[in-house]
């Protein structure tokens, strides 16, 4: 993508004289990076996990329960899940292998990589969809496999859940410590994850997934500022001193001359030589945003996974060997999923007598007095005693839960410091972990896709299918790694050469794909529509009691007729609009970002300096516009929310209503609430 030139070897750039053999030089010492990352970035993010409790509670009234901890309350704005989506997928080591791309490929290195991470973003909304009406009530894609698949599968899979949580934060810490002990004077591992630990934790802990959405935007917000502002002091503004025809930096055409034979492009490097100080303080804290976003995610995800997948299920479950389709508070069958078979080989009677009689927690009188009780503060704290005979005993479990739920997002938090030193003291680098680990993680997408989309998907072709493609994936990028010189003696400079991954990943791909489909297929028995909406029937089926799933999508099910819960029906038709765009414009951009800009490009397969200028010029404007986007209209979209809360709060005359003493537990208790007003 660049002109050929035949003096490659008189064009090199020029960045001044440096120190420690050319690397960065250390532009904080350990206080001031102390008072940079943990009073600003940590307080800061503090204080938006305390704004965003108080919100919740003030507004919302749904803070302090388990769910509102995993699924920030059901009901976040478009806008800012865009946003938290765009920079959870956004990691430090971004900016380094994209220019360096850029400098060994030319633009499609850069254009590329920018596609395979928007290929996932695009993917998100489609499986959000499908997660909305094929399973409402799930916190984690898991149950699913639990529901459909039995315990096995589920098994397998939450073992699949927690090696990918452990590889992403492998490379997360190892990019935070590559980050901070290359900008920062002296500072030891244990301060790196110390630094890392207080800055994954403290705001999930206080705040919960919720907390993680702000401080995803305000990362957003700072790395777009930065960026553009990076940009443009290169560019457009650069420095009065900067010896444009030595650096050849300072403006289009120079970059442009030094591109033709650069072979190295260090982004922290330049930025440093170019802004001084300010441009390393710039790197680092976009280097540290990215990694709280996505540290943060993995402690939340992990401990989801603790609670929900193994906690609930394996170590102290409510109810012991209920199936999981049935009813958790009383064991049987929920309504409206009465069991064809049974219904053949015993009667109508038969069914009737197995199937959940449970009052639902909307129209319980036991719960309404229960909430009175605990308004009137007469019994606070943790362990209450409930006396509806239906949710009371549960509704104590919750509240178990949600001890448990602070303790392990406190333990996993601290668990970073002796897990992170035992990767640094492994001696693999960034590089390894990014690449080798993904061996590890590509088997299992095929049969999370499936099991969210596809009836005919069984549990023995989901298994199988994972495992063939790990252990096949790892036998390939192994034996492939023994032919490169050195064997596997150089196991990690080997196993992350870029021939070894790519017979390892696309091995992994093709083989569970294939089992997946052809197990599958040879083993389900779905013979009708009939039999695959009984499938997707158990999955709707996963819902808490205390906190129903459709309760939070009251303004989409405006005007539905149902008696327990909405119909897979219902939810499609509520769903549908949502559903069209997300597929539409996730398909168009993807035909565009692999197809037409990637034709167009090929048009030009040497850019000049005028071709070169444009594609700069498109770039920075594209930047300034989605800076624009994201720093304005997710909190436009969120404060607009929280008007139309409290307007409806007021109208319901709820507008000096605020319960210091007990933090509700889940948005049915808002619905209790607003009944209790009613009878007074």
């Amino acid at each position: 993508m660049y002109p050929e030139s035949t003096e490659r070897n008189s064009c090199r750039i020029e960045l001044g004289q440096t120190t420690s053999g050319g690397g960065l030089v250390p532009v904080l010492n350990k206080t001031q990076a102390a008072l940079l990352l943990i009073v600003g970035f940590g307080g800061f993010s503090l204080f938006l996990a305390v704004l965003y409790k108080t919100i919740r509670r003030r507004v919302f009234h749904d803070v302090n329960k388990l769910d509102s901890t995993f699924d920030a309350g059901g009901n976040i704005t478009w806008s800012l899940t865009a946003v938290t989506v765009a920079s959870q997928f956004f990691w430090p080591g971004d900016i380094l292998h994209s220019a360096t791309l850029t400098a060994k490929i030319g633009v499609a290195g850069s254009f590329w990589y920018s596609v395979g991470i928007l290929i996932n973003i695009l993917l998100f909304p489609m499986f959000s969809v499908a997660l909305k009406t094929k399973a409402p009530g799930t916190k984690t894609y898991l149950q699913i496999f639990r529901v459909r698949f039995g315990r096995p599968a589920h098994i397998v899979f939450c073992g699949f859940a927690l090696v990918t949580v452990v590889m992403i934060m492998t490379c997360t810490l190892l990019a935070g410590k590559a980050l901070i002990q290359s900008l920062v004077e002296d500072v030891s591992d244990e301060f790196v994850l110390m630094t890392m630990a207080f800055l994954f934790g403290s705001y999930s802990l206080v705040g919960g997934l919720g907390t993680t959405f702000y401080v995803s935007y305000f990362n957003a917000c700072l790395v777009y500022i930065i960026l553009i502002a990076f940009a443009a002091k290169i560019v457009y503004f650069p420095p009065e001193d900067l010896d444009v025809s030595r650096t050849k930096l300072g403006n289009i055409s120079a970059i442009y001359d030094a591109l033709v034979c650069l072979e190295g492009l260090a982004t922290p490097l330049v930025a440093e030589r170019i802004l001084g100080q300010a441009g390393g303080v710039m790197i680092l804290t976009m280097g540290t945003m990215a990694v709280m976003s996505t540290g943060s995610g993995e402690i939340m995800g992990l401990s989801a996974i603790i609670i929900y997948d193994i906690y609930q299920v394996y170590i102290k479950p409510f109810r012991r060997l209920l199936i999981s389709t049935n009813c958790i508070l009383c064991g049987k069958i929920p309504k409206g999923m009465k069991s064809t078979t049974e219904c053949e080989e015993n009667g109508d009677h038969f069914v009737e007598e197995k199937t959940c009689r449970c009052i639902s927690v909307e129209k319980c009188e036991s719960c309404i007095q229960d909430i009175t009780t605990l308004q009137s503060g007469e019994k606070l704290g943790y362990n209450q005693t409930y006396t509806c005979p239906t949710h009371g005993s549960y509704r104590a479990y919750q509240d178990h839960l949600v001890q448990a739920k602070n303790w392990c997002i406190l333990l996993v938090t601290i668990s970073l410091v002796p897990s992170g030193l035992l990767i640094f003291g492994s001696g693999i680098d960034l590089n390894w972990a990014y690449y080798f680990g993904s061996i590890f993680i590509i088997p299992c997408l095929f049969p999370v896709i499936f099991a969210i989309v596809w009836a005919k998907a069984t549990a023995v072709g989901l298994i199988s299918g994972a495992l063939a493609g790990l252990a096949l994936g790892l036998s390939s990028a192994l034996i492939a790694a023994s032919t490169l010189e050195g064997g596997l003696t150089e196991f990690l400079l080997n196993t992350a050469h870029e021939f070894t991954i790519t017979v390892g990943c696309y091995t992994a791909f093709l083989v569970s794909l294939l089992v997946c489909v052809v197990v599958s297929l040879l083993t389900h028995n779905i013979k009708s529509g009939r039999d695959a909406l009984a499938e997707w029937e158990k999955t709707h089926q996963i819902d808490n009691p205390l906190n129903p799933w459709h309760l939070n999508f009251r303004q989409e099910l405006e005007g539905a007729d149902y008696t327990y819960r909405p119909s897979l029906e219902q939810l499609a038709r509520a769903f549908k609009p949502a559903r069209y765009s997300a597929i539409i414009g996730g398909l168009a951009l993807v035909v565009l970002g692999i197809g037409v800009m990637p034709g167009v490009m090929s048009i030009f397969p040497v850019l000049s300096l005028t071709e070169f200028t444009g594609w700069m010029t498109f770039c920075h404007v594209w930047a300034v516009v989605m800076g624009i986007v994201v720093v304005f209209v997710a909190p436009i979209e969120e404060i607009l929310k929280i008007l139309k809360q409290r307007k409806i709060n007021k109208a319901k005359g709820k507008g000096n209503l605020w319960l210091n003493d007990y933090d509700r537990k889940s948005t049915t208790e808002t619905y209790l609430n607003d009944t209790l007003l009613s009878k007074k």
